[in-house]
């Protein structure tokens, strides 16, 4: 399947470094990105939460993709730079099932030092054996952005 993840090298070419520099008069020498994801549903089985090792990725298989902030109310927000995959037997996926609301799993999506940087793909999936009459997932994906100077 096609896994999305975070932010490549561009993230500072796109105005991130110089938004923080405007706000702080800082210019930051290293930004890392984590993702936080977490479950809420009551049995945390459906469409559980997949990470691919970043060992196992390589650049060549990486499809730069925009991602846009699509709220009417914000049409200056941040675009960003995600990637996705093209298919690779190579690719070592592990998922996390029965994840519970008291766990959070973080990960990192982009650091400015890793030269390429190949970001950790991820991606919630249809797991086959899912039984029937489980709840629906809900979660939530945080990013968080950390400027270093």
């Amino acid at each position: 399947f096609q896994a999305e993840d975070g932010i490549r090298d561009s993230v500072a070419s796109r105005g991130l470094g110089d938004v923080y520099k405007r706000q702080t008069g800082i210019s930051p020498k290293r930004i890392v990105v984590y993702n936080l994801w977490r479950r809420f549903d009551k049995d945390g089985v459906d469409t559980p939460f997949a990470v691919c090792d970043k060992r196992s990725v390589s650049d060549k298989e990486l499809i730069p993709t925009d991602l846009f902030n699509y709220l009417p109310d914000q049409p200056n927000a941040l675009t960003v730079e995600i990637c996705q995959s093209s298919h690779s037997d190579s690719h070592k996926w592990y998922f996390y099932p029965e994840m519970n609301r008291d766990e959070v799993l973080m990960f990192k999506t982009y650091d400015s030092e890793e030269k390429p940087f190949i970001p950790t793909l991820h991606s919630a999936f249809d797991h086959p054996d899912t039984p029937e009459g489980v709840s629906p997932r809900e979660s939530i994906e945080v990013r968080a952005v950390c400027f270093f100077d």
